[in-house]
């Protein structure tokens, strides 16, 4: 007997079902411009507080280490910064080729004068699309990805004049 009351109602679950739908989409709000991030607003920070690792971040960037090793330099930027900025910092590197923006070129004429604390405050602070690094790269080897990438826009700039005569030769000729 129960089994003849449930039949009937399980008949009427299609149409109690299709009744809720409706033109709710139309009714729900609307945001200007869906594309646009959301901003987030911080409460500033009271009075006489640091954030948390600015003391240890401004510390790096006042002290360069004593020794700049252009080999470890090296390393670490084929480590962090090539996968972006390629192999000779022309922006070209793997993750540029499959899409994302390129970076600019080092050896744009608007970086190439570029300080070397400044490379660092970059490295350390992030810019653009670029994350900050200080969690993830030692401050001496930040300073020394910052020496590498000087040596490294010199040797793409160097002019003829500077090469010991048995490179100067083997320059094509124009």
């Amino acid at each position: 007997m129960v089994r003849h009351a449930v039949l009937p109602a399980l008949a009427l679950l299609p149409v109690l079902l299709l009744g809720a739908c409706g033109d709710n989409m139309a009714e729900q709000h609307e945001y200007a411009d869906p594309q646009a991030p959301a901003v987030v607003v911080l409460d500033p920070l009271p009075p006489g507080t640091v954030p948390i690792g600015a003391l240890d971040r401004a510390a790096a960037l006042a002290n360069p280490p004593e020794a700049m090793d252009l080999q470890r330099g090296r390393e670490r930027y084929g480590i962090y910064c090539a996968a972006c900025h390629g192999l000779t910092g022309h922006g070209d590197g793997p993750v540029a080729r499959r899409g994302f923006p390129p970076p600019a070129s080092f050896h744009a004429e608007e970086h190439r004068d570029l300080p070397l604390r400044e490379i660092v405050t970059v490295i350390t602070e992030g810019r653009g699309p670029m994350p900050a690094y200080a969690d993830r790269i030692a401050a001496e080897d930040r300073w020394r990805i910052a020496a590498y990438l000087k040596a490294l826009q010199y040797s793409q700039a160097v002019p003829a004049e500077a090469l010991p005569p048995e490179d100067r030769e083997r320059l094509p000729r124009p």
